[in-house]
């Protein structure tokens, strides 16, 4: 997990095409939901989603990186290590997610507006 503060810093950890750092550079309450694609391999899921008050559930990824960009307000995310969590349903393979149960101890990132966190 790494906490960035300029969108554009992402480049340093990925490759990802100029149009898609360009795109999350402009992001606001205004950005229409939806999924834009920036080639076969890189996409983006604007959503517009309340932010939980009580922990959820924990998600992970195999095939893609999760990039989210705090467009307005804060939040805390959780992290831990994979093989450490007990899982909750089955990964998908289709959309390259499994949930798992809450680690309790799990470490955590705060971020605001115009932050982003690496998962």
């Amino acid at each position: 997990m790494e906490k960035i503060t300029q969108i554009k810093d992402v480049k340093r950890f990925f490759e990802v095409p100029d149009e898609a750092v360009a795109f999350l550079e402009t992001l606001s309450e205004n950005t229409e939901n939806g999924k834009y694609e920036f080639g076969p391999d890189c996409y983006v899921n604007v959503m517009d989603a309340a932010t939980y008050t009580e922990f959820a559930h924990m998600e992970a990824h195999r095939t893609y990186v999760d990039v989210q960009v705090q467009i307005s307000g804060e939040e805390r995310i959780y992290y831990a290590d994979v093989d450490t969590l007990t899982p909750e349903t089955a990964y998908n393979p289709d959309k390259d997610f499994a949930f798992y149960h809450y680690a309790e101890g799990s470490a955590y990132v705060d971020y605001c507006k115009g932050e982003a966190v690496i998962l």
